[in-house]
Formats: C-alpha cells, sequence, structure tokens
C-alpha cells in the first residue's frame, strides 16, 4: 500500500471517528432535551393533580374549619379535636401526601409553594399540637413528617419571598 493510500485511509478513519462522536454528542444532547420535556410534562400533571385535589370543594371546607378551629383556640375557645376529627385527617394527609411528593422530587417544590406556602404555614401551624399528640400516641416521631418537611420548606420560601406577610388563620 502507498504512503498516498494510507493517508487516505487514515483520512477516512479519521472523519469517520469525528462524524460518529458528533452523532453520538447529538443523540445524547436529544436524548436529554426529551428526558427533561418529559420530566416538565409529569411534574406539570402532578402539580395540576395536586391542585385540582387542594381546590376540591371538600377539601376546602376540611381546610376551613380547621382555620376555624385554630382561631378559636388562639382566641381562648375551649375546642376538642375530636369536634373536627374528619377534616383534620384529611388536611393532615393532603399535606403529608403532598410534602412527600416534593421530598422525593417527584412535585416541583418552587411551583407548588409559589401557589400554596402560605395555606401550608397555616395548616402545619394550626395542626402542630394536633400532629405531635398523634406521634406521642403513636410511639411515631415519623408520622407526619413529610407534612413537617413541606412546612418548613414553605417557612423557608415565606422568608425568601414573602417575609411580611401573615400566616395566621382568618
Amino acid at each position: 500500500m502507498s504512503l498516498a493510500e494510507e493517508a487516505s485511509l487514515t483520512l477516512i478513519t479519521i472523519m469517520v471517528g469525528i462524524t460518529s462522536a458528533v452523532m453520538a454528542t447529538a443523540t445524547v444532547y436529544l436524548r436529554k432535551k426529551q428526558y427533561e420535556a418529559a420530566a416538565r410534562q409529569v411534574n406539570l400533571t402532578a402539580l395540576m393533580d395536586v391542585f385540582h385535589i387542594l381546590n376540591n370543594e371538600s377539601h376546602r371546607k376540611a381546610r376551613h374549619a380547621v382555620y376555624k378551629y385554630h382561631r378559636d383556640i388562639l382566641d381562648g375557645k375551649s375546642r376538642n379535636d375530636e369536634d373536627i376529627s374528619e377534616q383534620i385527617a384529611m388536611v393532615r394527609s393532603d399535606f403529608d401526601m403532598i410534602g412527600t411528593f416534593v421530598r422525593n422530587k417527584l412535585l416541583s417544590k418552587d411551583a407548588f409553594l409559589d401557589a400554596y406556602w402560605d395555606t401550608t404555614l397555616v395548616c402545619w401551624n394550626a395542626l402542630y399540637d394536633n400532629i405531635m399528640t398523634e406521634r406521642k400516641m403513636r410511639q411515631n416521631n415519623h408520622y407526619m413528617a413529610n407534612f413537617e418537611h413541606l412546612a418548613s420548606e414553605a417557612k423557608l420560601y415565606k422568608e425568601k419571598y414573602a417575609s411580611r406577610e401573615s400566616v395566621q388563620p382568618y
């Protein structure tokens, strides 16, 4: 084989290698973009599902009952958790589920907190004593830990974006 033929084969080999590298890079880039788009879609669907749950009439009424219950306690009125136990359970469950999604990155923390940071904090503050009592009774310090995590994230969000806003129940 002549020197010119060897140079041509070497040049062809280099060109094939470069072309393969460019195509592999482009394929990886496009797959990454597809994955990101699919992840955004899944996150949007999860966010819409959570908003649908929280905006459901029965869930809104449960939160309202919890707010009133807490407001009464703050005003010195005697209240018993048993009076609204179903509503308390619904609100705790909703926010613990959402906290689970946020903690495991199945739901955008920022997108959720942008809409519900204040509601999260009001509900946590209203149910704090109830949750701590349940933890003692159940002997389970992890009970509602995802709700607690969500509340701590909401507190950080408030401090960063809405430090002067009140989170007192109406």
